[in-house]
């Protein structure tokens, strides 16, 4: 979480929204230079190891100014992602908007593969949403500068589970659908032709009609896949209602692992 309220205001916004949580948790907070020497000497990741070992928690409070230190150190800057990333909370506060978009890059140029999805309702968030590969902005009382620079736009916060866990569920689905779709009719088109041009001498006839052709792509298949597109769905959202949060997020990998 990346916002510009003080130190107490944030933490208390973590623990509202259960980012951190007040048993079985480590709080770390990183306030100034000596706390960013500490937390990232060498007995520090040492201890991080243990910790992941015992399975404990571990949230991290950032200040502006320790996170200023860490992102003009590379060598602070490495060992702070190698141990932020293992964290379950990681809340940066104080931070003004260029610094937000500097977080996001941070974990963008860290691994490649990695897509990173920036929320925000003001003014101060547009650098942060444009930096990150999704930016989605929420309609507020700060403006409409987040909505104007962002990818999707939200009415309210709780709509971005529905965002992410069903439209982007069916959408990835229907585009690996689509994909095969489009594949396959293609095949269904050109094999005749191939073992056709064996009885024609290889003249280039056609063993269809030269309208059939036309319409093939415009009419006959296009139908089909449009229909599939706007109503086919596995799980209906609406019908099945909060029951089908619990099978989330295990049927979103379900691309991933075929």
């Amino acid at each position: 979480m990346l916002t510009g309220d003080k130190l107490e205001t944030a933490e208390n916004i973590g623990e509202s929204c259960k980012l951190l949580r007040m048993q079985g948790m480590t709080r770390t907070r990183l306030s100034c230079m000596k706390d960013v020497i500490e937390f990232c000497s060498p007995e520090q990741i040492q201890k991080n190891n243990e910790r992941l070992t015992r399975g404990d928690m571990l949230g991290l409070l950032v200040e502006a100014k320790a996170l200023g230190i860490i992102l003009e150190n590379p060598t602070f800057k490495s060992q702070f992602l190698r141990i932020s990333k293992t964290a379950e909370a990681v809340i940066c506060c104080r931070v003004s908007p260029s610094q937000k978009a500097d977080v996001v890059r941070l974990i963008k140029n860290d691994d490649p593969e990695i897509i990173t999805l920036s929320i925000g309702d003001g003014a101060n968030d547009v650098s942060m949403i444009r930096e990150a590969h999704i930016g989605i902005g929420l309609y507020g009382n700060e403006g409409m500068s987040a909505v104007q620079s962002s990818d999707f736009a939200l009415g309210e916060f709780k709509y971005l589970w529905r965002l992410l866990m069903h439209h982007g569920r069916l959408c990835y689905l229907r585009n690996a659908e689509c994909i095969l779709y489009f594949f396959y009719k293609n095949l269904v088109l050109t094999i005749p032709h191939m073992y056709f041009a064996f009885m024609n001498g290889f003249s280039g006839m056609t063993i269809f009609d030269d309208n059939y052709i036309s319409f093939y792509n415009l009419f006959f298949t296009s139908w089909p896949l449009v229909i599939r597109a706007l109503f086919e769905q596995d799980i209906n959202y609406v019908l099945e209602g909060d029951d089908v949060k619990k099978l989330y997020p295990a049927l979103y990998y379900i691309g991933a692992k075929q």
